[in-house]
Order: C-alpha cells, then sequence, then structure tokens
C-alpha cells in the first residue's frame, strides 16, 4: 500500500444517503474516525501519532485508549477494521484462514475479494480490495452461535482521496469543553447492577403507542427489555427464543419489549414484517421519535442486550446474549411458570 494519507466517508449501501461514518488517517500513526449520529450523537474516535481518545458526543464522556486496542476491536468491528487494517496492514493476515475468491463487482466497480472464516468473536467476513490495494468493503455475518449464521452488518469506503494534504488539525485530540474524561471502569460506562432499582423510561412504539416502565410492569411479574437494531444480526439469532417466550408466557405474568435503539419507524417496521414479530418494539432513538431514554440510563449501546426487570422496578437479570434455559430459571422463581411441568 503506497498512499501515506486516506479520506473517505464511511457508507451503508443499504442506505446510502446517510453516511455511517467519516474516516481519515495519515500515517504512521494518526486518524480520525467518526460515526453518524444516529441516536443524538457521534462517537468520535482521534489519534494524533501518540495517544488515542475515544468520545461521546451525548454523554459529554471521554476515554483514553490503548492504540493496540483499535487492532483488537478492528477484529470485530468493520468501521474499526477499515481505520486498523490501513494503520496496521498486518492485521489483514492475522484473519482467521482467508480465501481468496476472485473478482466481483459491486458499486459498478471491480474488486478482489477474500473470504475469512467465522471465529468465537465473529462470523464470516467478506472483503472487497480496489485497484489500489486498499480494503474498500467489509461485509459481515453475525457472531456465529450453534452453526447459525445471520447479517449484521456492511460498510464502504466511498469518495476516496489518496495522499490529499491533511493539517495538524484534523486529528486533535483535545475534545469540547465539558466533556467528563473516565477511565474504563467508571460508573458512566457500566450497565446498571442487579438489584438496583431500573431507571424509568418511555417511549413510543412502531404501532404509534407510548409505554413506559410503569405501564409495562403494571401487572405483570417479570418485564424483559431486549435492546435491538435493524442491522444486528446477533438480535436475529435472539428472535426465535423472544417469539417463544413472549407467545409461550404473555398470559402468565410475562412482558417483553424490544427496545429499538437506532432506527427510525419505517425501519424497524421493515424489521418487525420481515421476522414476524409478535410482540411490541419501542423506539429509543431520537430519529425514531424517542428521546434515548435507555440509551443513556440504562448505558445500553449495544444489540443483543436483555434486562429483565421485577415488579419493585429492580433489575433481576441481565445477560448480553439470551441463554433461553438460564432465563427461564429465573422466571420460574419469580412466580411465572416457565419450566416444563
Amino acid at each position: 500500500m503506497k498512499s501515506h494519507s486516506i479520506q473517505a466517508e464511511i457508507v451503508d449501501p443499504v442506505k446510502p444517503a446517510q453516511p455511517a461514518g467519516l474516516f481519515r488517517a495519515l500515517r504512521p500513526g494518526s486518524f480520525f474516525l467518526a460515526d453518524a449520529e444516529r441516536i443524538g450523537s457521534r462517537n468520535v474516535l482521534v489519534s494524533d501519532g501518540r495517544r488515542v481518545l475515544n468520545w461521546d458526543e451525548k454523554g459529554k464522556t471521554g476515554s483514553y485508549m490503548d492504540s493496540a486496542s483499535i487492532f483488537d476491536f478492528g477484529n470485530v468491528t468493520p468501521m474499526l477494521f477499515f481505520v486498523a487494517s490501513y494503520m496496521e496492514p498486518g492485521l489483514l493476515r492475522q484473519m482467521e484462514a482467508p480465501s481468496y475468491c476472485g473478482l466481483a463487482n459491486r458499486n459498478g466497480r471491480t474488486f478482489r475479494v477474500v473470504k475469512c472464516a467465522a471465529t468465537q468473536e465473529r462470523g464470516i467476513w467478506t472483503l472487497f480490495f480496489g485497484p489500489e490495494g486498499v480494503l474498500e468493503g467489509v461485509e459481515s455475518a453475525a457472531f456465529h452461535s450453534g452453526g447459525n449464521q445471520a447479517y449484521a452488518e456492511q460498510a464502504w469506503l466511498s469518495k476516496i482521496r489518496f495522499d490529499k494534504p491533511l493539517d495538524a488539525g484534523a486529528f486533535n485530540c483535545s475534545p469540547p469543553s465539558g466533556f467528563q474524561m473516565t477511565t474504563p471502569d467508571s460508573p458512566v460506562w457500566s450497565l446498571p447492577a442487579v438489584h438496583s432499582l431500573a431507571p424509568s423510561f418511555a417511549m413510543p412504539t412502531v404501532d404509534g403507542k407510548t409505554v413506559s416502565l410503569e405501564s409495562l410492569l403494571k401487572g405483570k411479574r417479570a418485564l424483559l427489555l431486549n435492546i435491538t437494531f435493524a442491522e444486528c444480526g446477533a438480535c436475529v439469532l435472539e428472535m426465535p427464543t423472544l417469539k417463544r417466550l413472549h407467545v409461550g408466557l404473555k398470559d402468565k405474568g410475562f412482558a417483553l419489549l424490544a427496545v429499538n435503539i437506532l432506527d427510525t419507524r419505517q425501519e424497524a417496521q421493515r424489521v418487525i414484517a420481515k421476522y414476524h414479530l409478535p410482540y411490541p418494539v419501542g423506539l429509543d432513538s431520537k430519529v425514531g421519535g424517542g428521546t434515548a431514554d435507555v440509551g443513556t440510563r440504562y448505558h445500553a449501546d449495544a444489540g443483543g442486550l436483555n434486562i429483565l426487570i421485577g415488579p419493585d422496578k429492580k433489575i433481576v437479570w441481565l445477560e448480553a446474549g439470551l441463554n433461553e434455559k438460564h432465563l427461564r430459571c429465573v422466571l420460574d422463581r419469580m412466580g411465572i411458570p416457565a419450566l416444563p411441568r
């Protein structure tokens, strides 16, 4: 790779009019990555070649990171993979069982295609390399589970410019005033603790109703919040389990709300129709008409997170992922007949 700098937009071909992020880099160690403002905020990751700063414009918080962690995260996050593969091309050689698949046409251009096998951390990835030898597209499957694969996300570089002048201000590591610098173990990044009081929330649902923590718990023994969004492959893998729980337990004191933290009403409606979801879906994102109550107050910024709340509004159980047997045991202890009799 001969270029010393790159500037580009990151786009999702499904929504090409809405850039997913901005990316610029200057070798050997300076880069800037900002994701799109989809939940009322942007997350910015920037390095001036000496330190890496990650900040959240919504939460007014930030933290310094070890540059090595960027390459670790790059193995599971396509947007960070763009940064990591350009700044450290050796990362490409560490991909699991890469296999060259020849040429393919995408977006009106021809790319060299490489498929990489699934690992414990991620599903199968397909990488698209342009004529400059630069990675320009990533299509990723969901985290694999029991041999199952589901679409997770795809991201492509657009409006690429190589070796254009970049001034020092493009890699300024100083966040705007009012930001609080935190450490990774700071409570501001932590999910609410089990046995703690669940923060209140209110949001519109896809079908036009308004729900709140209190209304959902009324007359119920338990409420499960399933954090989700349209392009979350791990969320798709959970849907059959959520359907079984909803259909089998909705008349036995169990309530379920899928909380969409990213999408518009139309995007959420497409997911409901595609997967025939029988349970309610709330819109927490600002683009969906919500106020990001759950995203902010629960620090819920990833799909596949499940939070179980009891009738006293205390958090009983939470899990990144969904172990149906474990959850059914917890529900049974809460007085909901969720196990075979």
